[in-house]
């Protein structure tokens, strides 16, 4: 597998304290996108933890190496160094000299415990990649309006999800069906259409709300 053809996919995962509500789902969910993507074909997975710290779980290991994680391997604890999290999956991947990325960030909270970048600092990163070097980055969120958050820190494509383990498992489950379709190249390499799900519900109905499209033409 040639690393600099094949597509990386970053995966930044909250691992605070107030993800223990999602009980098992970040976990399970974690362990269904990877079996998705190895039979999809082949990439390099790197996984980031973040609470208080930023943990590399592993850095760009041949997707077919990718190991399941057990129930102590994710143990929601600390404050939300998203920041900092996102700043060195950035870093590393930079210094590696990657192009074909695809960077994936899930949080159920707001950055709060960061202490080497700031906001801006994201922003002026994230902006560069994109443009410079055409990665893709989709920030998935609750308990927050996750398309202001996104935009803040310069993220085009974002979509919120219920804070619930339903809706942490729809979301991650629609993540993975992206993804899969990039690294199987059923999308063009030059076009990449994610459609993410909406967490809405016309009350009065009881009816969702047919999820949006995003597109990114880079």
């Amino acid at each position: 597998m040639e690393a600099t053809n094949v597509l990386s996919v970053v995966f930044v995962l909250d691992n605070s304290g107030s993800m223990i509500e999602m009980k098992d789902e970040p976990r399970q969910g974690l362990n269904m996108f990877y079996k998705t993507q190895q039979e999809a074909g082949d990439f390099l997975s790197t996984l980031i933890f973040f609470n208080s710290r930023v943990i590399f779980k592993h850095k760009n290991l041949n997707g077919k190496d990718v190991p399941l994680l057990s129930e102590t391997d994710y143990i929601p604890e600390g404050m939300t160094a998203l920041y900092d999290a996102i700043g060195e999956g950035i870093e590393y991947q930079k210094s590696q000299k990657l192009e074909n990325v695809i960077f994936v960030i899930l949080t159920d909270g707001e950055e709060n415990a960061s202490l080497k970048y700031n906001k801006k600092d994201i922003k002026e990163m994230i902006q560069t990649m994109e443009k410079d070097h055409e990665w893709i980055f989709m920030y998935l969120g609750a308990n927050q309006d996750s398309f202001k958050v996104a935009g803040d820190i310069g993220v085009s494509i974002s979509a919120n999800y219920d804070y619930t383990p339903e809706g942490c498992q729809r979301v991650m489950r629609s993540i993975s069906d992206n993804v899969s379709r990039c690294i199987s190249n059923k999308f063009p390499s030059d076009t990449f259409k994610f459609d993410l799900p909406s967490e809405q519900v016309i009350t009065d109905s009881n009816i969702l709300l047919p999820p949006p499209t995003f597109t990114l033409t880079k």
